[in-house]
């Protein structure tokens, strides 16, 4: 009796031990580290096999990325979120790709639906107000950040994201607030304190903004928007030429640290006001050309070398600069509202059209295939369109200059 009694008992033991190794290698965190660690061929095959896998759609998108396959991973990502419809994270890292593609319309699309979801749908509103942030749409950014703040209002960085739109509508006190808030949520970010001290410092409360960034200098001593935040403190502040001095170090040492990278223009432009200032017109010079060699037909760098030109005595120069530039925010105001409008009606062939005739016009081949290719995505009998698209996209194979805005030399 007492045998067959031990004997159950281990039965049933090994069984529980099956079963729980089953649900152990089952379970999604494990499925997804096995995926983790699958070559890309298998994940392709495996993709093949089991095509509304969410966990295999969402890693084959990941591995798209790496290789720089935006159009591979943007589709991978977007198959994710079909594939698991309550969730909302291949929707959110869909819109992300296709910002990077500079789609916006498209971006916006997939954050959308990811609001929509069950699961993740906070992450999707924060995706949806940052692409609305960039593009200008203060209020519709604010709206989306609320509301996922209502819904993760313990998640720092949705605050932090409210901060930085609220700095763009020239909200200071919101835009302190919302810092703060993220702050407390998760004091060791250094990001934080630097949207705490610029919304001190464009309030004129230059002592609390300087500590503020020297917080986030002592969390990241090296960190280039640190000491960009600092140095311009700094030169508000200046009773000395020393101050300036320093000031000038911190900008050169923030440059120096991001050398090639698409975030020295701020320090770079900095340092240009900085010497302006000082009325070292040729060196500011030098600075604001940089600053637009990095971020091309950036109105404020323009407008600030055509101050430096004026200043020079180039009064010719600056008037040129300066129709460029006016032309340069016309066509931006326009595509930005373009892009609006075919976000709320994605269905409207016309307005993708038109967008896509605005940026060929102004000399953004990508801009306007991505605009048509949306527009045959609505409507494929479309010849016309389809001929010049095919023909920007053989000018852009044959090119590798910026498009877009030129600067006169």
């Amino acid at each position: 009796m007492r045998n067959r009694t031990l004997l159950v008992l281990l039965s049933l033991m090994l069984v529980a031990g099956v079963i729980a190794g089953v649900v152990w290698w089952n379970h999604p965190d494990n499925r997804e580290r096995r995926l983790s660690g699958a070559d890309t061929a298998t994940l392709m095959e495996k993709a093949v096999l089991t095509p509304d896998s969410e966990p295999v759609l969402y890693e084959l998108a990941k591995r798209m990325e790496e290789k720089g396959l935006w159009e591979e991973a943007e589709k991978y990502f977007a198959r994710a979120g079909q594939g698991k419809p309550e969730r909302a994270r291949g929707w959110v890292q869909a819109s992300r790709v296709a910002e990077r593609r500079n789609d916006p319309v498209q971006a916006i699309e997939y954050a959308q639906e990811g609001t929509r979801r069950q699961s993740g749908a906070g992450e999707a509103f924060l995706r949806l107000g940052e692409v609305y942030r960039k593009l200008g749409a203060w209020d519709r950014s604010l709206d989306a950040l609320k509301e996922a703040q209502r819904l993760e209002p313990e998640n720092a960085q949705v605050w932090d994201s409210l901060a930085m739109t609220y700095l763009e509508r020239k909200l200071f006190s919101d835009a302190e607030q919302a810092s703060r808030t993220a702050i407390r949520l998760q004091p060791g970010r250094a990001e934080y304190y630097l949207r705490l001290s610029s919304a001190l410092r464009q309030m004129n409360r230059l002592t609390d903004a300087e500590e503020a960034a020297e917080t986030a200098l002592r969390l990241s001593p090296d960190l280039p928007e640190a000491l960009t935040e600092r140095g311009t403190i700094l030169t508000l502040a200046a009773r000395s030429q020393e101050d300036l001095q320093k000031a000038e170090g911190l900008f050169r040492k923030a440059v120096q640290l991001l050398a090639g990278d698409a975030q020295s223009y701020a320090p770079t432009f900095q340092l240009g006001q900085l010497l302006l200032s000082q009325r070292r017109y040729n060196a500011a010079e030098e600075q604001f050309r940089r600053a637009l060699q990095i971020r091309p037909g950036d109105i404020a760098a323009g407008f600030a070398l055509c101050r430096a030109l004026q200043l020079m005595g180039r009064k010719e120069e600056a008037q040129t600069l300066l129709l460029k530039l006016q032309r340069e925010s016309d066509y931006r105001q326009t595509a930005r509202e373009l892009s609006m409008r075919l976000a709320r009606e994605p269905d409207r062939v016309d307005l993708a059209n038109a967008l896509g005739d605005l940026h060929e016009k102004h000399g953004d081949l990508s801009s306007a295939v991505i605009a048509w290719q949306r527009s045959l995505k609505i409507n494929p009998d479309q010849p016309t369109i389809r001929a010049r698209m095919e023909a920007a996209q053989k000018k852009l194979a044959n090119s590798t200059s910026i498009p877009g805005f030129v600067m006169p030399e």
